[in-house]
């Protein structure tokens, strides 16, 4: 638990920190030329040029959530899973992503929840116990993830 609050501080921090850089430099206040701003969009290989969620796996990869599929970049490519490519994908819209601390990737989509642990793809429906569409939020612990409906409880 101690490891989970230190990365979440970090990643806090690292937001604020980003966040404070953006404003300050819309604001005029940071030179322009001392950055290196670059932009990816559905020509680079985006499957849209908008992003539901985001995670960093333990390799490096940089996971987009999109409602037009799952996106891994490695810093040049991207590459795009979607229900062409990934039969455990429910859906091609995903909501929410979730890296759990044994470092699994979680994918929220539209039409259920699917796994990704160690390489291995798995689906999770009514079947598996998920009785949701979709998770906006992940927690960890007895229970995996909540829905909407669980979020008054």
């Amino acid at each position: 638990m101690s490891n989970e609050v230190s990365i979440q501080s970090i990643n806090r921090s690292r937001a604020i920190q980003l966040l404070v850089l953006l404003r300050a430099a819309s604001a005029g206040q940071v030179p322009q030329q001392d950055y290196i701003t670059t932009q990816w969009q559905t020509e680079q290989g985006l499957p849209e040029n908008s992003a539901t969620a985001m995670v960093q796996t333990a390799d490096g990869y940089l996971w987009f959530g999109t409602f037009n599929g799952l996106v891994r970049f490695d810093g040049i490519r991207f590459t795009v899973f979607n229900t062409s490519t990934t039969t455990a994908l429910p859906h091609d819209g995903i909501v929410n992503l979730h890296l759990n601390q044994r470092g699994a990737l979680w994918v929220s989509t539209l039409g259920g929840m699917a796994r990704l642990d160690h390489g291995v793809w798995s689906r999770f429906g009514a079947s598996e116990g998920f009785t949701g569409d979709y998770a906006r939020f992940f927690a960890e612990g007895p229970g995996l993830a909540g829905t909407d409906r669980d979020a008054g409880r």
